[in-house]
């Protein structure tokens, strides 16, 4: 008797669900079409007739682009903080990776960004 009832309250519940409220509000969207220059206005302007922008993601840079660095030996405490890394003791090597990262240990640029991954890496742990 359990199993009909709740058989029964299942089936009222899809039909009051699915009595048109659901599609009424599918059908009541406005549909935008992102392949157009402009949305289309109600007054009968034709779209890609606005002004049309030029958005320069490299405006400010001159020249080519900056060489790779590379990663030379790590100094004494920058291999201590890889450790630490290693060893996945977070707050430790943050600190520690923080240090290097800010120039303290006298690395060089590319043991730096390395460091600073592992820094990025680590403060997405804690």
């Amino acid at each position: 008797m359990f199993r009909t009832r709740l058989a029964g309250i299942c089936i009222a519940a899809l039909t009051s669900l699915s009595s048109g409220t659901l599609t009424h509000i599918a059908h009541a969207q406005e549909v935008i079409d992102l392949d157009e220059e402009q949305p289309a206005k109600k007054g009968g302007a034709k779209p890609g007739t606005g002004k049309k922008v030029d958005i320069d993601l490299d405006e400010g840079q001159t020249g080519a682009s900056p060489a790779a660095v590379t990663a030379g030996q790590m100094t004494e405490s920058a291999a201590a903080a890889k450790g630490l890394f290693d060893k996945e003791k977070w707050s430790e090597a943050a600190q520690a990776l923080h240090r290097v990262v800010s120039g303290e240990t006298g690395d060089d640029a590319g043991n730096k960004q390395l460091a600073e991954y592992y820094l990025a890496i680590c403060l997405y742990w804690l």
